[in-house]
């Protein structure tokens, strides 16, 4: 597994929550369930849901993207949640109760300013210039 990769190993019932101090856009990653090394999906979840808030889990609701885990080698999943600050993976438990997933090369992006921000940020630093002028 790369550098950017998480591991539901105890198969944790509750979700796994990713959260960062900037806002990013979730590309996508590649997901598979955990297995017992011949492809059954003996202690893999089921499916996994994604879901993006702004603000934290309590914050703004951003989108959400259920994936069916099918057993096999990792498999890149386009996820495509934007301007978001907080990711929650929940694990859908199999028939025998196990929710172990895989998850590597997490991609993001981060947002950009929006363009009208810089324009507001630019006239604002335009006019104090001018005001300095005006004074001397």
């Amino acid at each position: 597994m790369g550098a950017t990769s998480l591991y539901n190993g105890y198969g944790a019932p509750t979700s796994t929550v990713v959260s960062s101090t900037t806002l990013f856009n979730f590309s996508g990653a590649y997901f598979s369930p955990l297995t017992n090394g011949n492809s059954s999906s003996t202690y893999g979840a089921a499916a996994l849901t994604v879901t993006g808030y702004l603000g934290g889990t309590g914050g703004t609701f951003q989108g959400t993207k259920s994936i069916t885990m099918t057993p096999g080698p990792l498999t890149w999943t386009q996820i495509d949640l934007n301007n978001v600050d907080t990711l929650v993976f929940t694990a859908t438990a199999n028939s025998g109760g196990f929710r172990h997933f895989l998850m590597d090369n997490f991609t993001t992006t981060p947002t950009p300013i929006p363009a009208s921000v810089l324009l507001l940020c630019s006239g604002i630093l335009g006019l104090v210039g001018f005001r300095r002028l005006k004074k001397r």
